[in-house]
């Protein structure tokens, strides 16, 4: 009785084990079937996510420091998910939408601090605000290379 259990759960681990090798495989050949530019936009959607929870500011008070969120944090996962789904439509159409939405982030994203949107506190600016700035900028700039690379003969 106990062996049939045991036998039932190492079938299942080994049948859950392959399919994520399997999910793996699949991944990691999709990846290197993209251009070296597409690439960098994947890589550049991690650091995306980590921008995303990282504080873009802080404040001192009551002898110790306060972190301030990203308010528009959640575009950035927009524009994460906008960069995966038009890496299989190579036209100017979605290079266009692209440059566009990441640029009108990079607007937001000067702004708040121009405007001192981020904290009505007297606040300094943290690791974080730096790479909410160039996630976009590298997204723009890959996905620009991107275009190039597949317009050129």
């Amino acid at each position: 009785m106990i062996r049939s259990i045991l036998n039932f759960l190492a079938d299942g681990a080994s049948y859950v084990f392959g399919k994520v090798v399997q999910i793996f495989t699949f991944l990691k050949d999709r990846f290197l079937d993209l251009n070296p530019f597409e690439k960098l936009i994947v890589i550049n959607a991690g650091i995306a996510f980590f921008a995303i929870v990282r504080p873009v500011a802080s404040y001192y008070i009551f002898e110790t420091y306060y972190y301030i969120n990203n308010k528009i944090a959640h575009q950035l996962i927009g524009i994460v998910i906008v960069m995966f789904i038009t890496q299989k439509f190579y036209n100017k159409i979605t290079f266009m939408i692209r440059e566009l939405l990441c640029s009108l982030y990079l607007i937001q994203m000067i702004y708040l601090h121009a405007a001192g949107e981020i904290s009505k506190a007297p606040y300094k600016l943290n690791f974080g605000y730096s790479l909410n700035i160039a996630v976009p900028i590298i997204f723009m700039a890959a996905s620009y290379l991107s275009y190039r690379y597949y317009e050129s003969p």
